[in-house]
């Protein structure tokens, strides 16, 4: 008989009843940030995204966790980015990046959201950390504490510059709303 994990086994023997549980074992996901692709695992990603989209960047993960309502939560990433090239002219405030967020609640720098950005000159490669995402949005241009709940966790990735201090203009959307499969729970 197949068991698969989670699956509760009877075992008989001697006139005695044994159970025996067998573990859940979470299954990892990875999926392509241009594309309906999925993986199992990370190396199959990879080896996707450099056979397809050669030179793209990408989100290869990211986990969230438990945040309570208005407070701040880290988020674990890891993504790979090529070159980030000087722009035209040595225009200063250019960056790079991408976001996380919930699809039900616009993401607002720095009060909402969490983003991770790359200076001009950053060289290709992958890159891990933490970015903060607060558990909150911005309606009518008021702060509000997110309402409990379990929400996706979405990612975007993006090149802007900033032409005035607090605005930036998109120069190119690298992908956009991709579900990365991983949820926020707020309490």
């Amino acid at each position: 008989m197949r068991h698969l994990h989670g699956d509760i086994a009877i075992v008989e023997g001697n006139n005695e009843l044994n159970v025996q549980m067998i573990p859940i074992v979470p299954v990892a996901v990875y999926r392509c940030v241009y594309c309906p692709a999925t993986f199992s695992t990370e190396a199959g990603l990879v080896g996707h995204m450099e056979s397809s989209h050669p030179g793209k960047p990408y989100l290869v993960y990211a986990y969230g966790g438990v945040v309570a309502s208005g407070e701040s939560l880290s988020i674990a990433y890891k993504i790979y980015t090529p070159t980030v090239p000087q722009p035209p002219g040595g225009y200063e405030y250019f960056w790079h990046g991408f976001m996380f967020y919930t699809p039900n609640y616009e993401p607002w720098v720095p009060f909402a959201g969490a983003y991770v950005s790359f200076e001009h000159g950053t060289p290709a490669g992958f890159y891990t950390g933490s970015a903060t995402f607060r558990a909150t949005y911005m309606s009518a241009r008021r702060f509000y504490n997110m309402p409990p709940g379990v929400y996706s966790l979405y990612s975007q990735g993006f090149s802007h510059k900033h032409d005035e201090e607090y605005y930036s203009v998109l120069i190119q959307q690298f992908w956009k709303d991709v579900d990365t499969g991983k949820t926020i729970t707020v309490v």
